[in-house]
């Protein structure tokens, strides 16, 4: 069972619209989904499908509780690319640290009667990603 790390380790950051990288903080949920597209070149008698690799796209996406600073942040950050590090197991030696930039999409309030108020944010990755060791 090694290399297992509990969830709440995650962090994430973006810059800011000062331009400083700021962890956001009072997340519940995270994620940072990439994919890359592909293009059909079959042929005729050929007898299955071919592909070739296109080009790499992703987004992110973070829940969590309602928070002015947080809030603040993000709606400061509208229409501009900006950077950003997450960290799915946490921000300690050896583990990953993905990089690269995004642009924010969605910011969503949410209020219900018998929970906590939250918020979701969405992004679109613009540009490659790079992913080091800490």
């Amino acid at each position: 069972m090694a290399g297992e790390v509990h969830g709440s380790k995650a962090e994430f950051k973006v810059q800011n619209q000062a331009g400083t990288i700021t962890a956001i903080g009072g997340g519940s949920s995270q994620s940072l989904d990439e994919s890359i597209d592909t293009a059909e070149i079959s042929k005729f008698l050929d007898t299955a499908k071919n592909y070739i690799a296109g080009l790499s796209d992703g987004t992110v996406s973070w829940d969590g509780n309602w928070n002015p600073t947080d809030v603040t942040l993000f709606r400061g950050i509208k229409q501009m690319v900006r950077t950003f590090e997450f960290y799915p197991a946490g921000n300690s030696t050896g583990n990953e640290k993905i990089a690269g930039s995004l642009i924010m999409t969605q910011l969503t309030r949410n209020s219900d009667i018998g929970d906590k108020v939250g918020m979701s944010v969405s992004f679109q990755l613009t540009g490659a990603l790079t992913t080091t060791t800490i």
